[in-house]
């Protein structure tokens, strides 16, 4: 890399500053004056390829204040890498942002790596390779300039041809992936950070909490993943409703395969994801819990329902008045808001 792709901005800030260098054989300084003639940023830049022992300090005054400040400067080969990353977890359709940070040989950390050149490689957990379905890669590196209007000119420009330190990885689908990054400059051809896991999850909800049935019947019970509104396909018919910029899509039977059940009483009825997610009872009266995991992420999606089997005596009916705005969504959610089951209220 050019030593002159090589930058580090610094801001003063509360105050009109002015800088010098104490040493600009190896350094540059170039000053950024305000129309009130303070010099407030700063960029240093390097001009020669060599690692420097010492430090280079950096002066700074205030003018309005005679306020001194030092700022020491080191600058050396990079011997190590690390990816960083703000969560552990991230959305499906969501953009988590990830950045690399270099080491030296002390373990000292440089303040910035913008002005190199990078690779970054996103690939699946070893963890997933015993699942179905894994042939494709759960996530994708997308580059900052496509998710970030706040980008600087450097980044910008190795962003025509390559990709800089700091980049975003978009969850594609449910798992665990891990992502590396290597240093695309000369002089460092092997060196690769080791590799960050992040987990890749996608909320869904079985839509009934409590379910009760007839002794004879089947219950079919619906899943609908909880998306954020910019994952929106507009031709889906799966669409359900919005709720804070979260869309509910129903789970397609094909993708049943990704989770898994328990029932807490085996004995109360049968119950099978892949045969159209039907709960058939055992025609026996008993209560059981329905739990659903992703079996990629089970730590992280799951959802659960209680199931009552009944054999009733009677039938009873009654009346109750319900506001306008209510009646086209009777769903078990708004009767419990309603608490339409308490006789006590009538």
């Amino acid at each position: 890399s050019k030593c002159s792709d090589i930058h580090y901005k610094i801001k003063g800030h509360n105050g009109c500053f002015d800088w010098k260098l104490e040493n600009e054989t190896w350094l540059k300084l170039v000053k950024k004056e305000t129309s009130s003639g303070c010099f407030n940023s700063v960029s240093i830049i390097s001009k020669i390829n060599t690692e420097y022992k010492n430090y280079i300090i950096l002066n700074s005054i205030d003018k309005n204040t005679s306020t001194k400040f030092k700022i020491r400067i080191g600058f050396s080969y990079i011997n190590s890498l690390a990816v960083n990353k703000r969560f552990t977890n991230t959305i499906v359709g969501e953009d988590l942002e990830i950045w690399t940070s270099g080491y030296d040989g002390n373990g000292n950390q440089f303040s910035s790596l913008e002005g190199l050149s990078f690779n970054w490689t996103v690939k699946n957990s070893e963890k997933m390779k015993s699942l179905s379905n894994n042939s494709n890669t759960l996530a994708e590196i997308v580059k900052l300039s496509q998710e970030s209007k706040d980008i600087s000119d450097v980044r910008r420009n190795i962003e025509i041809q390559k990709l800089s330190d700091i980049c975003f990885l978009s969850g594609l689908d449910t798992g665990i992936v891990e992502v590396f990054s290597s240093l695309s400059e000369n002089g460092y051809s092997n060196l690769t950070s080791n590799p960050t896991e992040v987990f890749i999850k996608e909320d869904f909800e079985i839509v009934h909490k409590e379910i009760w049935m007839d002794i004879k019947t089947n219950a079919k019970i619906d899943m609908f993943l909880i998306q954020e509104e910019k994952t929106r396909n507009i031709n889906d018919k799966s669409l359900n409703t919005f709720d804070n910029n979260k869309l509910r899509v129903k789970v397609k039977s094909q993708n049943y395969i990704h989770y898994n059940h328990t029932l807490s009483d085996s004995t109360c009825g049968k119950f099978n994801l892949s045969n159209d997610a039907i709960f058939r009872s055992n025609e026996k009266i008993c209560d059981t819990k329905l739990e659903i995991t992703d079996k990629r992420l089970p730590q992280y999606n799951t959802d659960s329902s209680f199931i009552h089997v009944v054999d009733p005596n009677n039938i009873d009916s009654g009346f109750i008045k319900i506001d306008k705005e209510n009646v086209s969504d009777l769903s078990i959610e708004k009767i419990k808001e309603l608490d339409l089951l308490n006789p006590s209220k009538y």
